[in-house]
């Protein structure tokens, strides 16, 4: 264990439940705060330059993370970085790589 995370624990342990239940609430506050920050820029973004060069007309607030949505999905942002499926694919494609006949495992 590192140094930092300990006396993380000990610094969140010394806390009261009003406290944590405030920290708690500034960790909320600002998560979305930076959100919704970022949702502005990418329509500020999307408003100044897709209009001019494409002649896309401009998009609402929702509409932009809509974009977002779709763009994740569509470009596999939705697949989970650890997914237990595809940690084994390497191995995988070196082995049929090796051995082009395998026999089927049960």
């Amino acid at each position: 264990m590192s140094k930092g995370s300990g006396r993380m624990k000990r610094w969140w342990a010394e806390r009261s439940a009003g406290e944590k239940v405030g920290v708690v609430i500034a960790i909320i506050i600002f998560g979305g705060g930076l959100i919704s920050l970022f949702g502005f820029v990418a329509m500020s973004l999307w408003n100044a330059v897709m209009p001019s060069v494409f002649g896309l007309g401009t998009i609402s607030y929702w509409q932009t993370w809509g974009l977002l949505i779709l763009s994740c999905i569509f470009l596999g942002g939705s697949r989970s970085k650890g997914s237990d499926n595809d940690s084994d694919y390497p191995e995988r494609a070196a082995a049929h790589c090796d051995d082009p006949d395998p026999e089927p495992t049960a």
